[in-house]
């Protein structure tokens, strides 16, 4: 249920463009079969969904899907999440990807060690869908703007040929 007010991203996008663009893609790394399945049941309506259980099959999914954004538990049966994050960060097809962390350990430094790592965000568990979806929807606004902003910068306005900046 919506609060009246405030749009969803599929109704903002909708309002903006005149149609739906494709969905946003969500690759959701985690052991925890109760979040994939939160992230298949309550976000497959503005998003579209894909689940990885370990950081091994996460990786190859985010490499082959590239998705708009990752959300990432910090903690994963064969390798930790930072050290996942570290390597999606390494790879130039998932360099730019928001990866969003969820984890069952509220401490400050664990949420402190996730966003120096990398991450746009932390999230604790239990995670609300709604808030959740929130998150994503604002990961997936930001990377738009900064993709604009880097084809604004690499292409003049007045000729529309690329300038100087797109080759650097």
């Amino acid at each position: 249920m919506r609060h009246l007010g405030v749009m969803s991203l599929t109704q903002e996008l909708v309002a903006t463009h005149g149609r739906l663009p494709a969905k946003p893609r969500v690759v959701v790394v985690d052991d925890d079969p109760d979040l994939r399945r939160v992230a298949n049941l309550h976000l497959s309506e503005e998003f579209e969904i894909q689940v990885a259980s370990d950081g091994a099959e996460g990786l190859g999914l985010a490499l082959r899907e590239v998705p708009d954004v990752i959300v990432l538990a910090k903690a994963l049966p064969d390798m930790d999440g930072i050290e996942l994050l570290a390597s999606l960060s390494n790879h130039y097809r998932t360099a730019d990807i928001p990866v969003v962390f969820v984890s069952a350990r509220p401490a400050l430094e664990e949420k402190i060690e996730g966003l120096e790592g990398g991450a746009v965000d932390y999230i604790v568990k239990p995670v609300e869908p709604r808030e959740l979806a929130a998150r994503l929807s604002a990961a997936v606004r930001t990377r738009s703007r900064l993709e604009e902003l880097r084809q604004d910068i690499a292409v003049d306005p007045l000729t529309e040929l690329f300038n100087r900046k797109a080759f650097e």
